[in-house]
């Protein structure tokens, strides 16, 4: 049985006897906004793939070209004994959450001054955590602007 390595972008694209090449994008409102995509495609008939509906705009920030969206590679050969198999890399705003709580921890622990005696011996001071604390704050910000 094939096992999904795609994220959520695509729609039936796995059937019970492997993957149907046909890709369909879900509403707009569904979507995590996108940097960037790179979907890598193996197996028969994997250059057939019209994976087009993968830079359709609602998925991309404004901003962002139509030909910095998605990247396509392809090959013929298959993958780990499967007849085709699927990846998609992507850049987007789906870490937020992630992120988010890896800070909220962190600031929990700053708070309680946890470990930052061992960093202090070293000479890291509360300012250097601060900052870190600040651009982790924009990254986040950031993704959720998209």
């Amino acid at each position: 049985m094939l096992k999904p390595t795609l994220i959520s972008v695509f729609k039936n694209m796995f059937c019970i006897l492997g993957i149907n090449w046909g890709i369909k994008v879900r509403p707009a409102s569904n979507f995590n906004k996108s940097i960037s995509n790179i979907l890598v495609l193996r197996g028969k008939d994997s250059h057939t793939v019209p994976y087009e509906s993968l830079q359709e705009a609602p998925m991309y920030p404004r901003w962002l070209p139509p030909e910095s969206r998605v990247k396509f590679y392809s090959s013929s050969r298959s993958f780990c004994g499967y007849e085709k198999s699927a990846s998609l890399l992507t850049n987007s705003q789906i870490c937020i959450d992630t992120i988010d709580r890896l800070v909220d921890k962190a600031w929990s622990m700053f708070t309680s001054k946890a470990y930052t005696h061992q960093y202090s011996r070293h000479g890291l001071t509360e300012d250097d955590f601060l900052d870190c604390f600040t651009v982790m704050e924009k990254v986040i910000h950031d993704y959720k602007s998209l």
